[in-house]
């Protein structure tokens, strides 16, 4: 079993890439024994995800699995910088910008304005005069099979100057 011990602050967490198994309740109280195990105040899981570049799930030394814990995070945030970390990354980042790629031939064909895509994976579309985000949206889905967010835009709200 492969795992690296880093601490913030004082708490130590042993961390894990991949997901998390099934015994990891009782996994946690024996590692993290300070006599018999590895000694630690818990666990943390570093996964894929579907909503983000990764998942980080903490299971505190009793086996309980903790909401957040602000030095353990600070630390799995250093461990996604690790060479399998930016493997991870480089990955999902493919796959985003093979799907701007389609979106992007997509929105091409309908003769949708857009911006953005090439270089990122987020693409911005602009509603036609006159129709609002919602309508366009449905138009989108509906009519197209492209599913967009629908919004209003953005607006700077606070500037700043030195």
């Amino acid at each position: 079993m492969k795992f690296t011990k880093m601490h913030g602050l004082g708490n130590y967490y042993l961390y894990f890439y991949g997901e998390v198994p099934e015994n990891v309740r009782e996994l946690a109280v024996r590692l993290s024994d300070r006599h018999f195990g590895a000694g630690s105040d818990g666990l943390i899981f570093i996964s894929r995800s579907d909503t983000a570049d990764f998942r980080m799930r903490i299971f505190n030394a009793d086996g309980s699995e903790a909401m957040m814990c602000g030095n353990g995070i600070r630390c799995g945030g250093k461990a996604v910088f690790t060479d399998e970390g930016q493997r991870e990354i480089r990955k999902n980042i493919a796959v985003y910008k093979n799907n701007a790629r389609i979106l992007m031939e997509a929105l091409d064909e309908a003769h949708v304005w857009y911006c953005g895509g090439k270089n990122a994976p987020y693409i911005w579309m602009k509603c036609p005069d006159s129709v609002g985000s919602w309508a366009f949206f449905d138009c989108l889905l509906n009519e197209l099979q492209i599913v967009g967010t629908p919004g209003e835009g953005f607006e700077i709200t606070c500037n700043y100057a030195d």
